[in-house]
């Protein structure tokens, strides 16, 4: 079993400079082939993966996409089916393709969204319902299901979850003649709580350059930026909603670079994805092993108060402690006697290091775990920490010591 303890990040502690790591990412399913893409908030650099054997999109408002942060994986739909794939290891299932208990044959899921705090999807269906099912490994039982009063045509196509402040929002577009009849469509806001009652609803219709959208296929939010993220399928606009006048403001737009018959059916956003700096080593009396520095409990998000920072393939049965400080890892490192390799962890403002047992049998079964509780308070977005394991291997006749990678990571929200 993995020792613990746990480090509490509080706004006052937070005197670091926010230095950049790998952005956050817009990702959404397509609708044929289908593909996992994925494209840079910052700059729209794409990239892709394809879910081996997953099925085609079933209509033109199917299809959805929710990043779960307890898992690091992206829950996918077709309308009809469910999967979750690990969209940074090109597509690997970690839940395999399982059809979807619906309300009846004709429905077709239209949207996902992911819960942290619950552990639970919300879907958006063809008949205008928005259902709550709970999470229980790879397999979802749903647990409540309200309609939502659209005009008549509308169907939504799209949900996202502010983690922060319990709101949610979804978009619609009118199909009344089996195609948008009007380009782009609505962007509304509601209660967790009451997700069925709209509070406001404003247009979402084109991008910065004057371009109309399409219908509206998806939509995710970032809760950093308190930006939304709305697509048509080929192109991807960010926009602030104000609550106080109903309004949507738009920030950007980011065109998909979509393949032919490739748009995007759903989106979410994959939050920004650790470094890795140095090598691993051991020397003297500790065995031959190759320490791991890793995070085993989700993402560095807002409101993850069960995220950890791990060790693995360490020394059985020795004494380690996992170093911390904010800034990013330095690539160079400095060495200090006696460890067998450099520290990267920054030396300024505040080096802590939290020392444990690592347990384990024999040989390098030795495991260390930090929770670090990150509370959902947006103040803690963009802040960047630098973490790495060392220990020593003591017996009556002989010394050793070991150090892991060292890993940057930013708080983010997806």
């Amino acid at each position: 079993m993995l020792s613990s303890r746990t480090v509490a990040l509080a706004v006052a502690c937070l005197a670091s400079t926010a230095f950049s790591q790998s952005n956050s990412r817009i990702v959404g399913l397509t609708e044929s082939t289908p593909l996992l893409r994925s494209q840079d908030v910052v700059n729209c650099s794409p990239s892709f993966c394809a879910p081996a054997g997953f099925p085609s999109t079933v209509s033109a408002v199917a299809g959805g996409t929710a990043y779960d942060t307890r898992t690091r994986g992206t829950w996918i739909t077709n309308g009809v089916v469910l999967a979750k794939v690990d969209s940074r290891d090109s597509c690997v299932y970690q839940c395999a393709p399982t059809p979807l208990a619906i309300i009846d044959v004709s429905t077709r899921i239209t949207g996902l969204a992911y819960v942290h705090r619950t552990n639970r999807l919300l879907m958006t269906d063809s008949g205008n319902g928005i259902s709550t099912w709970q999470i229980n490994g790879c397999g979802v039982t749903m647990v409540s299901r309200c309609v939502v009063p659209l005009p008549t045509g509308n169907i939504l196509t799209g949900i996202a979850v502010d983690d922060v402040t319990d709101q949610l929002f979804y978009c619609y577009s009118n199909f009344a003649l089996g195609a948008p009849t009007v380009p782009g469509g609505m962007v509304a806001a509601a209660s967790l709580l009451d997700p069925c009652q709209p509070g406001c609803a404003a247009p979402a219709t084109f991008c910065t350059n004057n371009q109309p959208l399409g219908a509206l296929r998806g939509l995710g939010y970032d809760a950093c930026t308190n930006q939304l993220w709305i697509t048509d399928g080929f192109r991807t606009i960010s926009a602030l909603l104000s609550p106080a006048t109903c309004q949507l403001t738009v920030t950007g737009c980011c065109p998909n670079q979509v393949l032919a018959g490739e748009p995007y059916v759903g989106l979410c956003i994959e939050p920004s994805t650790e470094d890795s700096v140095g090598q691993s080593c051991t020397n003297g009396s500790c065995p031959n092993c190759a320490p791991v520095h890793f995070m085993a409990h989700g993402d560095p998000v807002l409101g993850n108060l069960g995220f950890t920072l791990d060790g693995t393939q360490l020394p059985a049965n020795t004494m380690a402690a996992t170093f911390f400080n904010f800034g990013p890892c330095n690539n160079a490192g400095i060495l200090v006697q006696p460890f067998c390799g450099p520290l990267h962890v920054a030396l300024t403002p505040t080096l802590l290091a939290f020392p444990q047992p690592t347990g384990g049998g024999a040989g390098c079964s030795g495991t260390t775990s930090l929770q670090v509780s990150i509370a959902a308070d947006p103040q803690l977005c963009g802040t960047v920490i630098s973490s790495q394991v060392l220990g020593i291997c003591v017996n009556a006749v002989s010394f050793g010591t070991y150090v892991s990678n060292c890993l940057s990571w930013e708080i983010s929200s997806s």
